[in-house]
């Protein structure tokens, strides 16, 4: 596919249709790749670090063991995603969109994800440290023993979700409506 050639020779490919492409087990650090259309692609364990996603399609995209450090994935819509292990520490997801996303076991520390939509999302056992969650829509999200010590949580919308033996210590919680429909200002 020309598309593919295309990343593969000058490791950007911004706006291209990559829809379901095996791209596994490959070094796309510091790719272009805004806006471009990976759904349903095959990126498990690849490198993604510092790459430009912003505003990227990559809903259903296979991305587990994948290492997304520091990547811009504003805008991006990841929902249905598997993430499973993977790495996503001082990523950018600000205003992503993670529906249904499966993030079991993800780094995804001092990650920014305000105003994320992450409706119904899995972060079992996620390592979550200092991540920004502030305002973001995380109703019926599972945390199962993920650590969010020292996550941002302020306005976010917790409700139906799962917080059972998740780490919350020194985790900023300010009108954040929590999975009983109580709202917690006790960081206000």
């Amino acid at each position: 596919d020309n598309n593919i050639s295309k990343l593969k020779a000058s490791n950007a490919c911004e706006s291209c249709n990559l829809d379901r492409a095996y791209l596994s087990r490959r070094d796309f650090s510091d790719a272009n790749l805004s806006g471009a259309i990976l759904s349903y692609a095959d990126l498990r364990d690849s490198k993604l670090v510092r790459a430009n996603l912003k505003g990227a399609s990559l809903s259903g995209t296979y991305l587990s063991g994948a290492d997304l450090s520091g990547a811009d994935l504003s805008g991006a819509d990841l929902s249905t995603a598997d993430l499973n292990r993977a790495i996503l520490s001082g990523a950018n997801l600000l205003r992503a969109k993670l529906w249904k996303t499966y993030l079991t076991g993800i780094d995804l520390g001092e990650a920014n994800l305000s105003y994320a939509d992450i409706r119904g999302a899995i972060f079992n056992q996620a390592y979550l440290s200092g991540a920004n969650f502030s305002g973001a829509n995380l109703s019926g999200a599972s945390f199962y023993r993920a650590n969010l010590s020292g996550a941002n949580i302020s306005g976010a919308n917790l409700s139906g979700g799962n917080l059972s033996s998740a780490n919350l210590s020194g985790a900023t919680l300010c009108r954040t409506i929590m999975p009983n429909g109580f709202t917690d200002n006790s960081g206000c």
